[in-house]
């Protein structure tokens, strides 16, 4: 204990942070406007002045491979004279993490350099709980917090017409405290025009949320065009649909009939300017069995701690839900463009063990979605 300048007598703060015996080095720890970072022994410290201060845990520092059990955010008190100790404890986890990378010749080999693709996992652990991930722009993903045990790590979406080159799954043995890393290879697909006219009109590249849709959706769709078009649609199944220029892209929502079987489903991309129009044809395909809903959720907690919810809808949704076992069902607000987040609370005296939430959702034509996604609950 010692004085600040002008006599202020001060309190100190000691803490350590930490997974049983193993210290966790090079954490942020904000207290208030002061920022700690854990030494190699785990150990942060600070002289303060008496008072009340918030305390937070910067995540995204602390090592893949552990997972904080301790509250991120809370409020300690400083007292004149006498010493604050905090001993935060993590757990050691497993996890995975990789990059899906573009290989434009299909040689088995990223191009150089190397081109991340934007494509959807899915991660299923054998105790039944899943979640689907999305890879960043570079084509990097990262899933923490894992816990010991198997787990199938599958590439369930790409973009249109690419194709994936060598495996689009892998088989992991989770491990406590280790990192796997897993890599996979998409070719995208060839960039061919068809143009009618004497002009520079040229569609470069045509982009779906994904190939494989659901009826009774509405994607979204991109069409890069050059040469400054005056109007771009898109013909699928005789419904001929208005794009809204944005830049040199051009991009709107498709609406997919919500009777259409599993089966090609043939589209015409058209530009025009005056008298000169180009075309270009491509399929998607309608699958029974294709993502609607993209869920987030927080898979591995305790009793008493909050579970995060987020659903990206493949279509313009009019409510999302979820129905769970501890109670009522509850809503979901939609923070962004088709982004559907919540909190659901696990009751205190909720036994360890696996347990199932159904997210549902509804189109703006009446539609519903919904599909089935496991959690487990930790001692």
């Amino acid at each position: 204990i010692s004085n600040l300048a002008g006599g202020r007598q001060t309190g100190f703060l000691n803490g350590r942070l930490h997974a049983g015996d193993l210290p966790i080095a090079n954490v942020e720890i904000a207290i208030d406007r002061y920022l700690l970072i854990t030494d190699e022994q785990g150990m942060f410290s600070a002289e303060l002045e008496p008072g009340k201060y918030a305390v937070k845990i910067n995540l995204g520092t602390i090592p893949i491979t552990f997972r904080l059990e301790s509250l991120a955010e809370f409020e300690i008190e400083i007292v004149e004279k006498e010493e604050t100790t905090l001993d935060l404890a993590a757990l050691a986890t497993a996890a995975i993490q990789g990059k899906v990378l573009q290989d434009t010749d299909g040689d088995g080999q990223p191009d150089d350099p190397a081109v991340g693709v934007n494509v959807r996992l899915q991660l299923l652990e054998d105790s039944g709980a899943s979640r689907f991930i999305a890879t960043n722009g570079d084509g990097s993903f990262a899933v923490r917090g894992l816990f010991p045990g198997n787990a199938t790590l599958t590439l369930v979406s790409r973009p249109l017409g690419s194709e994936i080159v060598g495996k689009d799954s892998d088989e992991i043995t989770l491990v406590s405290g280790q990192i796997n890393e897993v890599i996979y290879l998409v070719k995208p697909a060839p960039v061919i025009s068809q143009t009618f006219g004497s002009g520079d009109l040229r569609i470069r590249r045509i982009e779906f949320e994904n190939d494989r849709l659901r009826s009774g959706t509405d994607p979204r769709v991109n069409v890069t065009v050059q040469g400054n078009p005056e109007r771009v649609t898109v013909n699928i199944d005789n419904n001929i649909q208005e794009l809204i220029p944005e830049g040199d892209r051009w991009s709107g929502s498709i609406d997919i009939a919500p009777d259409l079987s599993d089966a090609p489903l043939p589209y015409v991309v058209t530009a025009s300017k005056g008298n000169e129009q180009i075309t270009r044809n491509g399929t998607l395909f309608i699958d029974s069995q294709a993502v609607a809903l993209e869920i987030v959720i927080t898979s591995a907690l305790k009793a008493d701690e909050e579970m995060s919810i987020s659903v990206m809808t493949y279509f313009t949704a009019q409510t999302v839900g979820v129905e769970h076992p501890f109670g009522e069902a509850m809503e979901l607000l939609e923070t962004d463009s088709r982004l559907w987040e919540g909190t659901l609370k696990i009751p205190k005296d909720t036994e360890p063990g696996v347990y199932t939430l159904t997210i549902f959702a509804t189109t703006r034509q009446g539609n519903s979605f919904e599909e089935e996604v496991g959690f487990r609950v930790v001692p």
